[in-house]
């Protein structure tokens, strides 16, 4: 019992000399007189922290609990143990306080923007082809992401083959290599991309007329059209398929030397692209109208010469009948209602005129030579610019010769007037039983029109 009164008295003393301890002498509490910080100055980039360390005076002081604050909280700020963040670039003044008597210390922070360096720049082609005139547009990825300066700048090692802008915009010139880079303006890394410029195409090439008509010693000039326009190449080659027939020059120029048919070509010395124009150089022309020279014989086939009587035709018939002797089976005493001819006697490629263009033939002149008067086996009618002076067979640069046929009779197909006067169809109808024709005899040539059951010769245009 002695024993534990002994050790409660021991604890009290032991107290009441702590206490004794956090007073003066005099058993009073100790003041505050000063508070100081470790660093009175500071600078932080953004998102760094420091720790800020109080010493309260004197060491003794018997209440030493400070308080801390931020003038600028949108810049740094700071906890209860001293810890300063810094939240972005400014300035700010962290304050601590003493609890007892509010004695103050403060610390000037400068908070500067970080600053994350470039390490690298890639593009997203490193080797390109454009044509001229062509555009592409090269992306630069500047790592790392968050860089404080991301800015490059742009640069063509031949401004003449390509231009870039500030965008990364390329523009090819001309044919050729360059080099484009990138460089950044935060440690001058680059990356670059070779850039090959190649010409334009061509893509095609066209003719101005793909079918003509020349006599023998007539010239034309064919354009040929390159496209596209731009197309850095736009060299053509000529070339004839019948150079007795016709030949080109280097300028596209074209002349008939021979009766014939000729394919004449243009040739693109880009690409071997090609187009032609079909030639065909014959004895007459009115009108633009080229006339045959021989008349139809057996359905689609001409004659062997201008001055063969060959056959005779029913209208929209494609039955021929003879030019001697008496008509064979298949005769029609009907007139035949077809309006047009759908039935065409001529060969591939040539039709039968209308009567207008019979009358446009008559407009060029016309001469009657009998038999024999001028090479012309049997008689009929010189039709052209020359008709008072044509020959057979050779003379046909500017006329061509009718022969005087004859005609078959509609009721029975008998052959009428041989040699003394020829009739020849054209395409034109003069109501549903009646067709235009072209007649002439050894006084007179004129437009007429007779029953469609009658058996008239034909001469085919084109």
């Amino acid at each position: 019992m002695k024993k534990t009164i002994y050790i409660m008295m021991l604890a009290v003393l032991v107290a009441a000399f702590a206490c004794e301890k956090k007073n003066d002498n005099n058993g009073d509490p100790v003041a505050v007189t000063d508070v100081s910080l470790n660093q009175t100055s500071a600078t932080l980039t953004t998102g760094g922290t420091l720790t800020l360390v109080a010493t309260v005076e004197p060491d003794d002081a018997t209440v030493k609990t400070v308080e801390w604050e931020s003038s600028n909280p949108t810049v740094a700020t700071v906890l209860s143990s001293g810890l300063v963040t810094a939240i972005a670039p400014g300035s700010a003044t962290i304050m601590v306080v003493t609890d007892d008597g509010n004695k103050t210390a403060t610390c000037a922070l400068t908070v500067n923007a970080r600053i994350v360096s470039v390490t690298s720049v890639s593009l997203t082609q490193t080797s390109a082809t454009l044509t001229t005139g062509g555009t592409m547009t090269l992306s630069a990825t500047v790592e790392p992401d968050d860089a404080t300066n991301p800015a490059v700048t742009w640069m063509s090692s031949s401004t003449i083959t390509a231009t870039v802008d500030n965008a990364g915009k390329v523009t090819a010139l001309a044919p050729g290599a360059t080099t484009i880079t990138v460089t950044t303006a935060d440690g001058g890394y680059t990356a670059s991309c070779a850039l090959t410029v190649t010409p334009i195409a061509v893509t095609s090439v066209s003719l101005n007329q793909t079918a003509a008509i020349l006599i023998p010693g007539g010239t034309m000039t064919l354009t040929a059209t390159v496209l596209p326009a731009n197309a850095a190449n736009q060299a053509v080659t000529w070339t004839s398929s019948s150079t007795v027939t016709a030949t080109v020059d280097n300028a596209g120029k074209v002349t008939a030397v021979a009766l014939g048919s000729a394919t004449i070509t243009v040739t693109t010395a880009d690409g071997g692209y090609t187009d032609t124009c079909q030639l065909t150089v014959a004895e007459w022309i009115v009108d633009g109208v080229l006339w045959a020279t021989k008349n139809v014989a057996d359905y689609q086939t001409f004659a062997e010469r201008p001055d063969m009587y060959t056959k005779f035709y029913q209208w929209n018939r494609s039955t021929a009948w003879p030019a001697t002797g008496e008509v064979v089976t298949g005769w029609s005493e009907e007139d035949i209602t077809d309006p047009i001819w759908t039935i065409n006697p001529c060969p591939a490629g040539w039709r039968l005129p209308t009567d207008a263009e019979w009358s446009a033939l008559e407009t060029t002149g016309s001469t009657w030579a009998n038999a024999g008067m001028r090479g012309n086996v049997v008689a009929g009618r010189f039709f052209g610019p020359r008709h008072s002076a044509c020959t057979l067979p050779s003379d046909m640069l500017n006329c061509i010769f009718l022969p005087a046929v004859g005609w078959r009779h509609p009721n029975d197909g008998g052959l009428l007037d041989q040699s003394f006067e020829g009739y020849y169809w054209s395409s034109t109808q003069n109501g549903n039983t009646f067709g235009y024709n072209w007649r002439f005899y050894n006084t007179i040539s004129t437009l007429s029109y007779n029953a469609k059951a009658l058996g008239f010769s034909v001469r085919c245009v084109k």
